[in-house]
């Protein structure tokens, strides 16, 4: 997986833009995909500028699909959530 498969993919999950950061830096509670020589970053950017959940690595794909996994569960656990309060 690409980064415009990534992109792909969370419009399809119908994730809103201002959730993620794929490559256009740093944006304030949003899952950030940054990729500086060669390492492919993942963490979570908080509205007050705290990272947490950093994560690296090797390619583009393992960096691709664990935000897209990252993604996934919260959409499933969402959807969860709204079952068991109906």
């Amino acid at each position: 997986m690409d980064i415009h498969e990534l992109k792909n993919a969370l419009q399809q999950l119908d994730v809103p833009p201002e959730f993620y950061s794929i490559l256009e830096g740093q944006k304030p509670d949003a899952i950030v995909l940054e990729h500086y020589h060669g390492i492919w970053e993942t963490y979570y950017f908080s509205e007050r500028g705290e990272i947490f959940e950093e994560r690296y690595h090797t390619s583009e794909d393992d960096a691709c699909q664990y935000v897209l996994n990252r993604f996934e569960k919260m959409k499933k656990n969402s959807d969860k959530s709204k079952n068991d309060k109906a």
